[in-house]
């Protein structure tokens, strides 16, 4: 069973945020198009960073988190991943 992306973007829309954190993001393709619905029913302009978390899946891919924002209200100055390598830091829960 997949996400619902038209009802993540509602949802996002509905927010009407500035900025939102996001976590487990598996298909950065798919979320893009779910911003790009998000901000057509908005207005607003959504752009996300992302970063692979410290938590792997089971066929090697690492599932994602980050922040959505409206790029026409927020600069993005700068971003990095939560942690290097294949496992959390000490003290980072996966």
């Amino acid at each position: 069973r997949g996400t619902d992306r038209a009802a993540v973007a509602a949802a996002l829309a509905e927010l009407d945020a500035d900025a939102v954190a996001v976590q487990e993001v598996r298909d950065v393709e798919a979320f893009a198009a779910v911003l790009a619905q998000a901000s057509a029913l908005s207005g607003r302009r959504y752009a996300a960073t992302l970063a692979p978390s410290c938590r792997g899946r089971k066929n090697g891919d690492r599932l994602r988190v980050g922040v959505v924002y409206d790029a026409a209200r927020l600069e993005l100055v700068a971003s990095r991943p939560l942690s290097e390598g294949d496992s959390c830091p000490p003290g980072q829960a996966p």
